[in-house]
């Protein structure tokens, strides 16, 4: 993909997660986590603490799921966030900026990572230094993160990215969704199931 086609993706996704945020209440770019850095690796990282859904608890202080999003696009981890509140899953999200931070810290070409395999990885196509689709190739050659569920969530349309990333092991293609009410049920729906799937995994 031509670097003017990506800037204009990524431009139009901006508009669309700032209406969005707009809809929310929110004015202005939204507050974030400060970055962290380990080692050569700088992040940003959150956690969600909502402990219960109707009552019932859904996972102590120590299990909650761990999520890794790539995403340059902070309005975007706002609202993933949110859709993740809204279905009662305490998490913590580490949030990469840029596709080469990421490929360094999950993949790096020597040494361990800095970032401990988790439960779900989320991935932007159209992110900066290492677009998705090659991010994506990394992990599932990478094999501690083989069996980590992928859902790739992005503004594209193309038949052919989207067909790529099934080639390439994703495990959901997620177009992000332009109502609100929408992009919470699709996005925490879609990402509720994988933190599911991923604890079956792990169990076999």
């Amino acid at each position: 993909m031509s670097n003017k086609v990506t800037a204009s993706l990524r431009h139009l996704n901006h508009r669309r997660s700032d209406v969005l945020l707009k809809r929310l209440g929110h004015t202005g770019p939204p507050a974030e986590p400060p970055r962290k850095t380990s080692g050569k690796h700088r992040f940003r990282q959150c956690v969600g603490v909502t402990e219960y859904w109707d009552g019932v608890a859904i996972m102590s202080a120590s299990e909650r799921a761990q999520l890794v999003i790539v995403e340059d696009n902070a309005a975007d981890v706002l609202l993933i966030r949110k859709a993740l509140d809204e279905k009662g899953f305490s998490y913590i999200l580490t949030r990469f900026e840029d596709g080469e931070e990421a490929l360094q810290a999950l993949c790096p070409d020597a040494g361990e990572s800095t970032v401990a395999a988790p439960d779900v990885i989320v991935l932007d196509l159209n992110v900066p230094r290492c677009e998705g689709i090659d991010l994506l190739r990394q992990i599932r050659q990478t094999p501690r993160l083989q069996d980590v569920p992928v859902a790739i969530l992005t503004s594209s349309e193309s038949p052919l990215d989207k067909r790529l990333a099934k080639d390439l092991g994703a495990d959901r293609y997620i177009l992000k969704p332009v109502a609100l009410d929408a992009f919470f049920a699709e996005v925490g729906g879609a990402l509720c199931e994988l933190i599911v799937e991923s604890e079956r995994r792990k169990a076999r």
